[in-house]
């Protein structure tokens, strides 16, 4: 078998802290394999915070690339690039330090855009550190891995170790984030997600699909997890995940595809929208009725040139493209106009009157 590219991620601020140890115990099994192990600490690099501009959803950088200029390409390089990868955070107000979240929040439309269009397999493992018992950190480091295009193999969390080095205290511990680097090299090695008994958590339901531990508990008593959407349903006196995950290939399609349609709604109703605000931020005026975007005809054919098509088929899914569509020829009928060009898009798509 060929080496394979494996990206370690440390999401903690500090140097040869307890993050470190165990990323390090996790990709031990994985170096010793002779895999290509290459270590990125996000606490040295500039990841600035997500301002959510919508610039990724829209515009030039419509197939998820932010606008912001940062050391994000180069994360994106390398989770591109990775065969598996393995993160390890420490738990900030029982969740994901705010390097992690940044970077998560950054790179979510260009990851459901790379899965939506990628095949490639990925195959992903997490440790987690916390200074008390308990955290929630599990969830978003699931989320984390699935927006990475990885099968998630196992997770494993070690608390009660706040002071910098102190779960070298447990070796023990340290031999049991190892083993989930056993199983994480052994998916590598037969090309199928290996899931690893390390960290199951006896004490609590999991996911058995992405190994978060948090779930959304639904009005008629349904489990569902909130991170790959999949249910936990009791089989056999154990819990399974069953059903439909967005973050396998057609999930991530859909997924990314409802989200798009959602935002392109929204641009196409900037009119309204503009006047609702001049009214609500200028004279503290709340609209009385709900607005709804009308679906009929334009009335009449409006050409398009090819140009302006391309951008079309790029923005919008396929389930909602002809709803677009109408929606566009209506508002160039109205603005007089009697072909739809890629200056015309691009004025509509930034909230401007279409003249």
């Amino acid at each position: 078998m060929s080496n394979k590219k494996v990206l370690g991620i440390c999401a903690s601020g500090h140097e040869n802290g307890n993050s470190s140890i165990l990323l390090n115990e996790l990709l031990r099994p994985l170096r010793e394999k002779g895999h290509d192990i290459e270590i990125v600490n996000l606490g040295r690099l500039n990841i600035l915070p997500c301002t959510g501009c919508f610039g990724c959803l829209s515009g030039p950088q419509a197939a998820g690339n932010c606008v912001l200029q940062d050391d994000l390409e180069f994360i994106k390089t390398k989770i591109r690039e990775a065969d598996a990868i393995a993160v390890s955070a420490p738990s900030y107000c029982l969740s994901a330090p705010s390097r992690l979240r940044a970077v998560m929040e950054r790179i979510s439309r260009w990851a459901l855009n790379e899965m939506a269009q990628s095949e490639k397999k990925k195959y992903g493992a997490a440790v987690s550190v916390a200074g008390g018992t308990f955290s929630l950190l599990r969830t978003p480091l699931s989320l984390f891995l699935t927006l990475c295009h990885c099968e998630v193999v196992g997770q494993f969390t070690m608390g009660n170790a706040f002071n910098k080095g102190e779960v070298l205290l447990l070796p023990s511990k340290l031999k049991q984030v190892a083993k989930l680097g056993a199983s994480l090299a052994a998916s590598l090695e037969q090309d199928q997600c290996i899931k690893s008994a390390v960290g199951q958590c006896e004490d609590r339901l999991i996911c058995t699909n992405c190994f978060a531990d948090t779930f959304q508990i639904q009005k008629d008593g349904r489990l569902v997890c909130p991170v790959c959407r999949m249910e936990l349903k009791r089989q056999d006196e154990e819990y399974h995940s069953v059903g439909f995950s967005r973050f396998t290939h057609e999930g991530a399609r859909l997924y990314a595809g409802g989200i798009k349609s959602n935002a392109l709604k929204g641009m196409l109703a900037g009119d309204e929208i503009g006047k609702r605000l001049e009214n609500y931020l200028n004279h503290d005026i709340l609209p009385d009725k709900d607005f709804v975007l009308e679906m009929e005809s334009a009335g009449e054919a409006v050409p398009w040139n090819n140009e302006a098509l391309e951008i079309l088929d790029a923005l919008a899914p396929g389930d909602v493209r002809e709803f677009i569509k109408r929606v566009i020829e209506k508002k160039a009928l109205q603005a007089g106009l009697h072909c739809i060009t890629r200056d015309v898009l691009l004025t509509m798509d930034q909230g401007r009157e279409v003249s």
